[in-house]
């Protein structure tokens, strides 16, 4: 039987949440950031991304290209008040969720739906959404969790859009070769100079070619563009030990690249631990080298911690004790020697949240 599997994912993310706090930042270019010549722009609005505005690119770039943007500081710990929210609310749809970041999911609806108009469901689902969280989503659904992935991105803001592969000739083929999920920027020039061009392309060539691009995983990404995947959702049994994240990836030895993987990670870590009212006193990195050789190493820390920064700043400390500069395949954080903190959201700070009444109601949903 096949799976139903949806992608759910919260629309420019951290600016909606910005938007909820100041309503008067609607319909502006807005970018997440900090103001000065070494800021980066976390994540854009539609209206600054249509300017040219992109996640990872300098705040000065981004001001040229959008002279009128307005940069705002992130508040992670207002976002994790509405991501939980937003995880709370999809559980009353399904138990089989993986987590994939603050703002996105898998989630296996295969018995749910059954007999349902999936149509129906679904933009019910994304309704009940915005309006119980003041957040749009765009859903994409599948029978794998690749093409769920890729179709959630095919139509943003609100986008609903069904891509099984039965479509994949049709629909996912077209799309160019930097549009694939997990192909990055370094690989997408060097498959489009043998040719490479779409995800058609990548899917009717011939594995030899591809090998000193893709590697190990050449069959992997051509049984993707092909629209064949894992359907299976990984649900998460909590270690009360330790939380971590890990990501697999073409190997680099790019440093910047792999710094970035790693306090995107780390930031990761932060979050799941805060929001299961966790502390950590022990942090942990591991990397994985192309020749499949791993390394770890860990630093017990003097106090407790959820800090996102304290977590970064340790995990970078780690990673340049046992980077090799050899090409990196997977890296990984972790978090250990976890112990509740009680009370933790009633000690957050909200000076932050201008609106009395968002105030009440996120408190409210957190008791």
């Amino acid at each position: 039987m096949n799976r139903v599997i949806a992608h759910v994912d919260l629309n420019a993310f951290f600016v909606a949440c910005e938007e909820l706090k100041n309503p008067e930042l609607k319909g502006k270019p807005v970018a997440i950031g900090h103001d000065n010549y070494r800021g980066v722009v976390s994540t854009a609005s539609y209206e600054a991304r249509k300017a040219g505005v992109k996640s990872g690119m300098p705040v000065i770039q981004a001001r040229r290209l959008c002279p009128n943007l307005i940069i705002t500081h992130s508040d992670f710990r207002y976002y994790i008040l509405l991501s939980r929210q937003f995880f709370k609310l999809l559980q009353s749809y399904s138990s089989i969720i993986e987590i994939a970041s603050i703002d996105e999911c898998y989630m296996d609806l295969t018995d749910v739906v059954a007999n349902s108009d999936l149509q129906s469901f679904f933009s019910k689902m994304q309704k009940e959404i915005f309006d119980k969280t003041g957040l749009s989503c765009s859903i994409g659904v599948s029978n794998n969790l690749f093409l769920a992935k890729m179709a959630s991105d095919m139509k943003k803001p609100m986008g609903l859009t069904f891509l099984f592969s039965s479509d994949v000739s049709k629909n996912l083929w077209p799309l160019p070769i930097e549009s694939m999920h997990g192909i990055g920027r370094a690989s997408a020039p060097r498959l489009r100079r043998i040719g490479i061009n779409t995800i058609g392309d990548l899917a009717k060539t011939e594995p030899h070619r591809l090998k000193s691009i893709l590697g190990v995983s050449t069959s992997y990404y051509i049984n993707q563009a092909n629209g064949h995947g894992s359907d299976k959702v990984e649900v998460e049994v909590v270690d009360p030990k330790s939380i971590g994240n890990s990501r697999t990836f073409l190997a680099t030895m790019d440093e910047d690249e792999l710094l970035q993987i790693l306090d995107r990670l780390s930031r990761l870590v932060s979050i799941r631990v805060a929001s299961g009212n966790f502390v950590g006193n022990n942090v942990a990195v591991t990397i994985r080298y192309q020749d499949f050789t791993t390394k770890g190493r860990r630093r017990t820390l003097k106090d407790d911690t959820d800090s996102e920064d304290t977590i970064i700043h340790e995990a970078r400390q780690l990673f340049s004790q046992l980077y090799e500069y050899k090409p990196v395949r997977l890296l990984g954080v972790t978090l250990g020697g976890l112990k509740g903190k009680h009370s933790s959201y009633h000690q957050l700070d909200f000076a932050t949240l201008r609106h009395q009444q968002l105030i009440a109601r996120l408190y409210g949903n957190d008791n």
